[in-house]
């Protein structure tokens, strides 16, 4: 399911060719994430990958990717329970490749919440503005406004970010 209203091309909006967009609605962990889980202190956490070009300002890439990642002691814990489980689950080679595969610092900080909303095959671009189309809270439909709201109630910032696939 789509949860973006995209537009097609048009005399505001063109395709640039460059292979289109996609939007998440994320939710960075806060600080402490004992008031964030009901005082339940949750060790696993979603996670996404670096993308090629995030068109969100950099104050939202930030708050996602910490610009200067440092790899912990409780980092190094959740890669090795991560291994185990992937053995004991019969998946050796998987778990021999764990943290090989993805750099540590292509990885996210961890997330409360990651949706996929929806893409477009456009690269939709506005020449006038000198702006690629960025997904807002307008732009969604009426799931997709449903589920911000919800998030946003529940969180103090919930991030919709939107990036170009190159």
């Amino acid at each position: 399911m789509n949860m973006v209203n995209w537009p097609e091309p048009n005399r505001r909006w063109h395709d640039t060719g460059e292979g289109g967009l996609y939007a998440y609605l994320v939710v960075p962990l806060e600080e402490e994430p004992r008031r964030s889980t009901g005082g339940c202190c949750v060790c696993t956490y979603t996670y996404l990958t670096r993308a090629d070009v995030c068109l969100n300002g950099a104050d939202d890439i930030n708050a996602v990717w910490d610009p200067a990642p440092e790899f912990g002691e409780d980092d190094a814990t959740h890669l090795d329970a991560a291994r185990e489980t992937l053995r004991n689950i019969g998946h050796t080679e998987s778990a021999d490749k764990l943290g090989n595969l993805i750099g540590y610092d292509q990885l996210s900080v961890p997330l409360a919440a990651c949706v996929f909303l929806g893409a477009t095959s456009n690269a939709l671009y506005d020449d006038e503005n000198e702006t690629y189309f960025l997904v807002t809270h307008d732009r969604l439909n009426a799931t997709g406004r449903a589920l911000h709201a919800a998030l946003q109630r529940q969180h103090p910032r919930p991030l919709l970010m939107t990036f170009l696939d190159t």
